[in-house]
């Protein structure tokens, strides 16, 4: 049946904060949505909890596919979407009860709400912007969404499903993390204008323990972590400046990790080994030739003519 919102949330071993999630969208004051719950093979009671909501709620359905990340679950949900909008939101966080109202508001093709960071019962973090609206046409238009609050997030935002289907636009599967800002920038080039809201409609939790993707991203290579400012480079081909951003990020991370490579309790040969995987790179060294007064020159230097041994040499010593 045709609705108003989709809004899609993917559920993994969730079971003790699902039920906050789902009855912050029972509870909206704007009624014409539908739920849909992606059990990503939850192993815990997650599951159950969706089928639950599904059996007593007929405006809730329930997805259980087996488990395959977040960005396959979400892809699931936008196959079964029927509301002319889109909304995401993660199974661990909760929502005001006015953010579907707020998001119907606005004509935009990007509409976005303000968040919060919330920790133990209390808001930690506000992030929030003043009302505004501005056209996606340009150079300008884009930094500007780019600069954004939280413009490398999905959820507490509406998307049209109309721009989604008409550019066959879904989430990157084989990344494990930034995927939403690959989403984002493929939306945004498909899009005209973007609204943002003054009004807190989100609260991202924060939990004591590391979640799955941080201790994830901890074990992963610079050059893998870095792989999704690659993609975003290529998807700007039409705007140098925006290219010009995403060089210029891979050189300022790439020192930082030089930094602690160097300062590693390792072997010598080892820090070597984990500099020259960065300064091989291709991407890295396409980078340095587009950007190269972001790294310091003796830097650029020992990088132009792969010797990592000086660059540990150099970082080790501070």
């Amino acid at each position: 049946m045709y609705k108003m919102f989709s809004v899609i949330i993917p559920v993994y071993n969730v079971e003790d904060q699902l039920k906050r999630c789902v009855d912050s969208f029972i509870h909206q004051t704007f009624n014409d949505f539908e739920l849909i719950l992606v059990d990503d093979g939850s192993t815990d009671r997650s599951g159950e909890i969706c089928d639950w909501y599904s059996k007593h709620y007929t405006n809730i359905e329930t997805i259980h596919q087996i488990n395959s990340g977040v960005s396959s679950a979400r892809n699931a949900g936008l196959d079964a979407a029927n509301g002319k909008y889109i909304v995401f939101a993660d199974s661990d966080d909760f929502v005001s009860n006015d953010l579907l109202t707020q998001l119907a508001q606005s004509d935009a093709d990007l509409v976005i709400a303000g968040f919060c960071d919330y920790y133990h019962g209390e808001i930690t973090k506000t992030l929030l912007q003043e009302n505004s609206k501005w056209r996606l046409d340009s150079t300008y238009g884009i930094l500007q969404y780019l600069n954004s609050v939280g413009s490398v997030f999905v959820w507490g935002r509406r998307y049209k499903k109309s721009i989604i289907r008409k550019n066959s636009l879904h989430f990157r599967e084989d990344f494990k993390i930034s995927e939403d800002i690959i989403f984002n920038n493929d939306y945004i080039l498909s899009s005209h204008t973007v609204e943002m809201l003054n009004f807190i409609g989100y609260y991202h939790c924060q939990y004591d323990s590391k979640t799955l993707s941080s201790k994830y991203i901890d074990k992963m290579r610079f050059c893998e972590r870095n792989k999704w400012r690659e993609i975003a480079y290529n998807q700007f081909s039409d705007y140098p400046d925006i290219q010009e951003k995403y060089t210029s990020q891979t050189l300022f991370y790439a020192e930082n990790e030089f930094v602690e490579i160097s300062h590693k309790k390792i072997l010598f040969s080892q820090k070597c080994k984990l500099i020259n995987e960065i300064i091989k790179n291709h991407f890295f060294r396409m980078t340095l030739k587009r950007s190269p007064n972001i790294l310091p020159k003796d830097v650029q230097f020992f990088c132009f003519i792969r010797q990592a041994s000086m660059i540990v040499l150099k970082y080790g010593r501070k």
